[in-house]
C-alpha cells in the first residue's frame, strides 16, 4: 500500500514550510490519490501528522468532495491548547465523518530519547486521552519526526498499538514485537500531481530519489548527531517556530511551551 502523509495546507503566499502544500496542490494530488484510495483493497492511504487546523479548513472540503477518508495522527497535548491546531470538537466532527483519529505521541518529543517513564507518558497518555475524547479505539501511532527503534516499537506493543508508521518512504512492511511497522511518503512543498503519480506507480526514478534522500539524511545525522542535525533541518525546512519544541527544548535552551 502507498501511504502519503501531509502536515500543513497553506495558501501559496504562506506555504513556506517544506511540508506545506497549497490547497490547489492538495486538490491536484487527490485527483491521483482518491481513485486509488477507493479501490478494494485500497492502494493508497492519506494521512496527516500533528493536527494542524488547516486540515479542517482546507483538506476536509476536498476530501469530502471526492469521498476520500484520511487518518489524522495527532499530537494530543496540542489539541485545543495550541494556536493553529485542531480542537477536540473538530476532531470529533472529523471522526463522525469517517476519518480516523490516531496518535502522534503526547508532546511530539523524539521517542528514542525518552526514558521508560517518558515513553509511557507519550504512548499511553496520548492513546487514552484520544480514546476518551473521541470515543473510538486508537490502535495506530506515527513516529514524531520519524524517529524510532526496536525499543520504541516494543513499548508501542505494550501500550496496545497494533501498527507503527515511520517516515521511511517505500520501506517494506514488517512485523516487530508483534507490531506491524509501515513506511510512508511525506508530501513536500514542491510535489506535483505527476510526482505523486510516479510514486504511486512505484516508478524506479521516483523511488530512487526517495531512497537517496533517506540515505543522505541518515549519513548527515550520523555525522552531526541528532540534536545538531535537527536544528539544521528546522532552519533548512522553514519549519514554523512551534516545531522547535519537537526535541523537548527551544533554540535558547528553555523548556518548550506546554
Amino acid at each position: 500500500m502507498f501511504h502519503l502523509t501531509y502536515h500543513q495546507i497553506r495558501p501559496s503566499e504562506s506555504a513556506r514550510y517544506l511540508y506545506s502544500v497549497t490547497p490547489e496542490q492538495f486538490a491536484a494530488h487527490l485527483e491521483v490519490l482518491a481513485p486509488a484510495a477507493a479501490r478494494l483493497p485500497p492502494d493508497a492511504a492519506i494521512s496527516f501528522d500533528d493536527g494542524d487546523a488547516s486540515i479542517f479548513d482546507y483538506a476536509l472540503p476536498r476530501l469530502e468532495a471526492c469521498r476520500a477518508k484520511a487518518t489524522l495522527f495527532i499530537t494530543a497535548a496540542w489539541i485545543g491548547a495550541r494556536a493553529g491546531f485542531l480542537s477536540w470538537s473538530q476532531l470529533s466532527a472529523l471522526a463522525d465523518l469517517g476519518h480516523s483519529v490516531q496518535s502522534h505521541g503526547w508532546s511530539h518529543v523524539f521517542l528514542p530519547a525518552c526514558d521508560r517513564k517518558q515513553l509511557h507518558e507519550e504512548l499511553r497518555r496520548s492513546k487514552q486521552v484520544i480514546e476518551d475524547r473521541i470515543g473510538r479505539e486508537v490502535s495506530e501511532i506515527s513516529m514524531p519526526a520519524g524517529r524510532w527503534n526496536g525499543s520504541v516499537v516494543a513499548a508501542c506493543a505494550e501500550a496496545g498499538y497494533a501498527r507503527v508508521f515511520t517516515s521511511e518512504a517505500g520501506a517494506q512492511p514488517r512485523v516487530l514485537a508483534g507490531v506491524e511497522v509501515l513506511g510512508r511518503y511525506m508530501a513536500r512543498r514542491h510535489d506535483t500531481a505527476a510526482d505523486i503519480a510516479a510514486r504511486l506507480a512505484a516508478k524506479p526514478a521516483a523511488l530512487g530519489r526517495q531512497r537517496l534522500r533517506r540515505l543522505a539524511a541518515r549519513s548527515l545525522q550520523a555525522v552531526l548527531g541528532d540534536e545538531r542535525y535537527h536544528r539544521l533541518w528546522l532552519r533548512w525546512s522553514g519549519a514554523p517556530p512551534e516545531t522547535e519544541a519537537e526535541l523537548g527544548y527551544t533554540p535558547d535552551g528553555s523548556p518548550p511551551p506546554s
